[in-house]
């Protein structure tokens, strides 16, 4: 995987070198009530089945939802040690592979829905990365495909019926 120190921050660096967070990361996030809230946005928002692609799938928690409710569910991280956790809970039946979000390894028009959920849009630094995230994103989704992005507390005011705002992003 090649990262350009330029574009990510210490933080994001930490996560993909640290073996010890992706071994704690499920115990430290456990019962967290934001994951009930992502599974039924999703289940609003994206197809029945179809190849979804979770960006950022650290150890799995969504790739393990998608491939239960009948998705081909397709996982990207930066880390090898969140992606090594996500095979050992998958069983290996679900596709990983390491890549940075700002260039997915993908052709373009692949996956009819890409979801960026909990903290992933949040590791990106500054509008200019971030746009490109979405692009990138974008770019690997079939023509009226589905992006569903979680961005923690970007719209803490805004009620839930705004899931419709969401889907015509």
């Amino acid at each position: 995987i090649r990262l350009t120190l330029d574009l990510h921050d210490a933080t994001v660096l930490e996560y993909v070198r640290s073996e010890r967070l992706a071994r704690e990361y499920d115990d430290y996030h456990r019962g967290n009530p934001l994951f009930d809230l992502d599974r039924a946005f999703l289940d609003a928002v994206l197809p029945e089945s179809g190849r979804v692609l979770d960006i950022g799938c650290g150890t799995g928690r969504l790739l393990i939802y998608l491939r239960d409710r009948g998705c081909a569910a397709i996982g990207v991280d930066l880390s090898h040690h969140m992606l090594k956790r996500a095979g050992c809970k998958t069983g290996g039946s679900i596709p990983r592979m390491q890549a940075d979000r700002l260039a997915l390894p993908m052709g373009a028009n692949e996956v009819d829905a890409c979801v960026m959920m909990f903290s992933v849009r949040g590791m990106v630094r500054g509008r200019a990365l971030r746009e490109k995230a979405l692009r990138e994103a974008h770019r690997v989704l079939r023509p009226g495909g589905v992006l569903a992005v979680h961005a923690h507390n970007r719209f803490k005011h805004v009620a839930w019926g705004a899931a419709d705002t969401f889907r015509s992003f």
